[in-house]
């Protein structure tokens, strides 16, 4: 997992032709803490999807306008496209994070089947 901490580096990555998670975290977060070992176990089965670590306080210009108020909190972009927020105070299981994923892919899929 790659860390964010710049805007600079945020907005570098949704320029980028790629599905994105970016996990909004704080020092202080102990569930951010927890849910490490979890995203990497994803990271492993979700090899086409990136995941990124950010620092809530690092960008904090970022998290206000994304209104980032609970951390973890996750956001799954496709390319510079947010299709989907997970943004809650509440502990993150590897279900959920799972079906999160997996619900933002069949999105994606979803929107460009019917443009194509």
């Amino acid at each position: 997992m790659i860390e964010i901490n710049t805007l600079k580096a945020y907005e570098e990555v949704l320029e980028k032709k790629q599905y994105s998670v970016m996990v909004f975290t704080s020092h202080w977060c102990i569930d951010c803490l927890t849910i490490k070992p979890v995203l990497k176990r994803l990271e492993k089965l979700y090899p086409t999807v990136n995941f990124y670590w950010v620092n809530r306080e690092r960008v904090s210009q970022l998290s206000i306008h994304l209104n980032i108020v609970g951390v973890p909190s996750l956001l799954f972009y496709e390319q510079d496209r947010c299709i989907a927020t997970l943004i809650s105070k509440k502990p993150k299981s590897f279900k959920m994070l799972q079906t999160f994923i997996e619900s933002a892919i069949n999105d994606v899929r979803s929107v460009n089947k019917d443009v194509a």
